[in-house]
C-alpha cells in the first residue's frame, strides 16, 4: 500500500498537513521516515503517511507457543554464553509476557553497563519472534529490579523531552524503542501538554514528542 510523502524540516508539520488534507485524527495516522538530511542549520526530513484503517488493535490471547519459543530461544542463548544455574519465571497478560531471569551472581553480567547486555538479548528475541511468526506480542526480559528501573528512566525521558517540546515549541525524537518502551513514552507524555506519535516501520520505533500538533 503507497502512502503520502512529504518532505518538512518538522515531522509533526508533514502530519499535521496530511491530518487536514485527509481529515483524520493523529490516532488514525501511521509514519514511516524515509530519510533525513542534516544542514548546518536544520534537519529535513522525508516522511511516507498512511491512514489507518479500522478501530486499531483489537484483544487477543496471549500466543502461549511463541511465548515458549522465546523462553527456548533464551536458554539456548544463555546456554551458548556460558551461563549456568539459572532459571526463568513467566509472567503473562493480555497485553504482555514478562519472562524474568533468575540467575544468582550473574545479574550484572546479564544486564550490562547502562542495560546493554539485556536490551541486546531482549533485540534478539524480538527480531527472532518477528521473523519466525510475525509475532508482534510484546515479551519483555527482566533481571532482578532492571525493568522498574527501566520505567523510572523512560518516565524521565518523557518528563524532559516534554518539557523541551514545551519550552522550543517543537518536537524531539527518542532513540529506537520496542512497543512497551513506547507505551510507556506515550502515557507519560499525555500527562503534559504535548503530542506523541511512533515513526518507523518494524517492531522498533522512535517516538515523535510535540507541541505542533
Amino acid at each position: 500500500m503507497n502512502g503520502t510523502k512529504k518532505t518538512s524540516e518538522k515531522i509533526s508539520h508533514a502530519v499535521a498537513e496530511f491530518m487536514k488534507e485527509e481529515g483524520v485524527s493523529l490516532d488514525k495516522v501511521s509514519v514511516a521516515l524515509l530519510g533525513e538530511k542534516v544542514f548546518s542549520d536544520k534537519y529535513e526530513y522525508t516522511v511516507e503517511l498512511f491512514k489507518r484503517n479500522g478501530a486499531g488493535r483489537t484483544a487477543q490471547e496471549p500466543p502461549v507457543d511463541e511465548i515458549n519459543f522465546a523462553v527456548d530461544t533464551l536458554d539456548d542463548l544463555l546456554n551458548l554464553s556460558g551461563i549456568d544455574n539459572y532459571s526463568f519465571e513467566k509472567n503473562i497478560t493480555p497485553d504482555c509476557a514478562v519472562i524474568k531471569i533468575h540467575a544468582p551472581y550473574k545479574d550484572g553480567l546479564l544486564i550490562g553497563k547502562n542495560g546493554q547486555n539485556i536490551s541486546a538479548l531482549q533485540y534478539l528475541i524480538s527480531i527472532i519472534l518477528e521473523k519466525k511468526y510475525k509475532c508482534r506480542f510484546p515479551v519483555i526480559l527482566d533481571i532482578d529490579t532492571y525493568r522498574q528501573k527501566h520505567r523510572q528512566r523512560l518516565a524521565g525521558i518523557a518528563a524532559e523531552f516534554s518539557a523541551k517540546a514545551r519550552a522550543s515549541a517543537g518536537e524531539w525524537l527518542t532513540e529506537l524503542m520496542p512497543s512497551f518502551d513506547r507505551k510507556i513514552i506515550h502515557e507519560e507524555c499525555a500527562l503534559s501538554s504535548v503530542k506523541t506519535f511512533s515513526i518507523g516501520r518494524g517492531a522498533y520505533k522512535k517516538v515523535v514528542v510535540t507541541s505542533l500538533l
